[in-house]
């Protein structure tokens, strides 16, 4: 199959406030943080990512994330020449592109990161982005849905009894 080449990136750092505050057991929060990967191939393609840093989670901050991001994944995902998925590969250009970044430092200075998922995963949902608009492909076209209807609910924060009532009702 065909190989592409990463030939340009950018990160965004952003600070989403929500319309009310969130709580739960361990934080309290009024925006949300998130860093968008843009990542653009040699043919001009543009894939986009997410990455959510927590430190509550992985230890990882915007900050630190984003230094990962650059100093350690960028010249990685650089330097790779990723295989576009088309026809019947299969999943292994989604291996590929999980195999070669890497979640833990190289030699460990920052003890407070556990594992760097967050930034990781902005890359990969950049690169999966990229290579699937290239093939012309969505990604249910690749992993089809299991089950024709998925089940979700909503969070009730970390406030008072009547308040959690409130949003309950709201919910249902």
């Amino acid at each position: 199959g065909s190989r592409m080449k990463i030939v340009a990136a950018q990160l965004f750092a952003l600070r989403i406030p929500f319309i009310e505050a969130f709580a739960h057991s361990v934080r309290s929060r009024t925006y949300s943080d998130s860093i968008v990967v843009r990542v653009e191939a040699a043919d001009g393609t543009v894939g986009y990512g997410e990455a959510v840093a927590r430190p509550y989670v992985t230890g990882e901050t915007v900050e630190s994330c984003l230094d990962f991001m650059k100093a350690v994944l960028w010249p990685i995902v650089r330097q790779t020449d990723y295989p576009v998925p088309w026809g019947e590969a299969g999943l292994d250009w989604l291996n590929q592109i999980v195999a070669t970044l890497p979640t833990e430092q190289l030699e460990k200075e920052d003890n407070s990161v556990i594992a760097w998922n967050a930034a990781r995963a902005g890359w990969e949902l950049a690169l999966v982005d990229c290579l699937l608009k290239i093939a012309g492909k969505s990604l249910g076209e690749i992993l089809p849905p299991q089950r024709p209807a998925v089940t979700y609910s909503g969070v009730i924060t970390a406030s008072g009894a009547g308040q959690a009532v409130k949003m309950a009702k709201r919910f249902k």
